[in-house]
């Protein structure tokens, strides 16, 4: 009788072992697809997640070749630029009435980052060739004080001719002038041009690497009829192109302006 429990009793014990393990293989397999489709990893392979994974994607600052259409407004005017024109935004839930779009395109083109241009817009200053030079440019939709800030680029030129050592102009590259400012070991070259536009200016940094003459040049923060301003960087070497590089951005800005179309 005893011996008959006992393998009763074994066998309920077996039982339960098994409901238990069953359940615990149960939990574990339910918990790894959680993390699977949790919101950070989303398993895009369900359909149901990939446009929002996509969309989320498109907010990150990092450059991307997504053409998602990015909206703002910068002035009394409302922006659409495609994704992979952007490489960062300072505010992407545009609730900032400031905003800083950074915007990297290849020269010449003045094309975004797709599965053509993607390795020319990773090349660096030293890989550079007449047919790649990307160009980093910033659009800041509302300048921060206007009374320093809404300076007109004849204005920038008037304030800083003072320190220049000559005002009688040097001959630049490409019909620029070029005045100097500083000693020999921290000089500073202004360039201007006047265009159809506006008048160009630019100051360069000047180095000399290894003996290498070079620099870095920037624009002044040039004032956009549309409102809002200008930035963009240029390596001394570009200067001879700074003008159509001027030229290009100002009307690739001007195509991203939305004309009777709602967000």
């Amino acid at each position: 009788m005893i011996s008959k429990l006992k393998k009763i009793v074994l066998v309920f014990v077996i039982m339960l072992m098994a409901i238990f393990f069953l359940n615990v293989s149960s939990f574990a397999q339910d918990h790894t697809d959680g993390e699977q489709s949790s919101p950070g990893q989303k398993n895009l392979t369900d359909p149901r997640f990939h446009e929002t994974y996509k969309q989320l994607q498109a907010y990150n600052d990092r450059p991307s070749m997504d053409t998602t259409p990015i909206y703002f407004d910068m002035g009394t005017f409302k922006y659409k630029i495609p994704r992979n024109y952007i490489v960062n935004m300072s505010d992407w839930s545009m609730r900032s009435d400031s905003n800083l779009v950074t915007i990297r395109v290849t020269f010449p083109g003045f094309m975004p980052s797709t599965d053509k241009t993607k390795d020319c817009l990773a090349k660096t200053p030293p890989l550079y060739t007449p047919e790649c030079e990307p160009i980093t440019f910033w659009i800041q939709t509302r300048r921060l004080d206007p009374t320093v800030h809404n300076l007109s680029d004849d204005d920038h030129f008037n304030n800083a001719r003072k320190l220049f050592h000559s005002q009688i102009p040097k001959q630049g590259p490409n019909g620029f002038e070029m005045y100097e400012t500083g000693p020999d070991d921290a000089r500073i070259e202004t360039y201007r041009k006047k265009t159809a536009n506006h008048t160009l200016l630019i100051d360069c940094f000047i180095d000399h690497p290894n003996g290498k003459r070079s620099g870095i040049c920037t624009n002044y923060g040039s004032l956009l009829p549309q409102g809002g301003w200008l930035d963009y960087r240029l390596y001394l070497g570009q200067i001879k192109d700074a003008e159509a590089i001027d030229n290009g951005i100002r009307k690739l800005i001007n195509s991203f302006i939305v004309t009777g179309e709602k967000q």
